[in-house]
């Protein structure tokens, strides 16, 4: 393998070997080690495989936080799929757009999106299926994240370009539509070094990830401190409260925050 072509897929393996039972994620009191975290990786990269997808191919996500968020992103860097990330703050309107603009083959919907992502798919023959991401329990039609995990053909190997599209991030609107922006597997894994670098991040920090997962911050701050093989604590959604309570009990160490998440942390502290 070239150093250049270095992926968000090798640096999953390169923790599952080095750290391996050592916390990679929180959820809402699961537990995934990094070893586990790349089984399950490898068990949904088989099942999308299984499913017809292949390199190049887009998944969209609609969904608040979740420990399956994160897990669709390691198996879509292994077969090279993107992830299109959609603002759920979205009205449904700015969703069709956004699907039909992206062509996705299977869109992942959290619970409170499943009639939304429902009625829109009739608009969009690109996505051939809807998958549950999330708690919750499927409509018709709508098929849970579990039953896409095989282990058959998890450990197959696919040939990755670091310079692969990754995840397809959608910018402020522009002439009144949002337009779709894509990082590859190098922007990411580069910026996780700078990350790294700049915050000195390490396999004893915590990572408080209440920021949504279709923003570049939270995103990007999430791959970096897996990249370092710290925790990411993740939270569905953002609560002062809850996060106060998740920095006492997991030693949190690092979070992205605006103003007015800052003075709800100060104004509950």
């Amino acid at each position: 393998m070239n150093v250049h072509d270095f992926t968000i897929y090798d640096f999953i393996c390169r923790n599952a070997e080095i750290n391996k039972d050592k916390d990679c994620l929180l959820f809402e009191g699961k537990r995934i080690g990094f070893q586990e975290y790349r089984q399950k990786v490898d068990q949904l990269a088989a099942g999308l495989t299984r499913e017809g997808v292949t390199r190049g191919d887009r998944l969209a996500v609609v969904a608040y936080n979740s420990d399956e968020y994160m897990i669709l992103y390691g198996a879509a860097a292994k077969i090279g799929a993107i992830v299109i990330a959609v603002n759920w703050r979205f009205q449904k309107e700015e969703v069709e757009y956004v699907l039909t603009d992206c062509t996705p083959k299977m869109v992942f919907a959290g619970e409170s999106f499943q009639e939304m992502i429902s009625d829109i798919q009739t608009q969009i023959p690109s996505v051939r299926k809807l998958v549950l991401l999330g708690k919750g329990t499927p409509q018709n039609g709508v098929i849970p994240f579990e039953a896409l995990y095989s282990k058959q053909g998890a450990d197959a190997v696919f040939e990755i370009s670091a310079n692969d599209g990754f995840v397809i991030i959608h910018t402020a609107a522009v002439e009144g539509h949002p337009r779709g922006a894509l990082l590859s597997q190098s922007n990411l894994v580069f910026h996780n070094v700078l990350s790294m670098l700049q915050y000195q991040l390490g396999r004893d920090d915590c990572y408080m990830g209440f920021l949504p997962l279709f923003h570049v911050a939270g995103l990007t701050l999430a791959l970096a401190m897996m990249h370092a093989g710290g925790k990411h604590v993740i939270t569905e959604k953002y609560d002062p409260s809850e996060t106060l309570e998740l920095i006492e009990q997991e030693t949190g160490t690092i979070l992205f925050t605006f103003a007015p998440i800052l003075n709800s942390l100060l104004d509950k502290y």
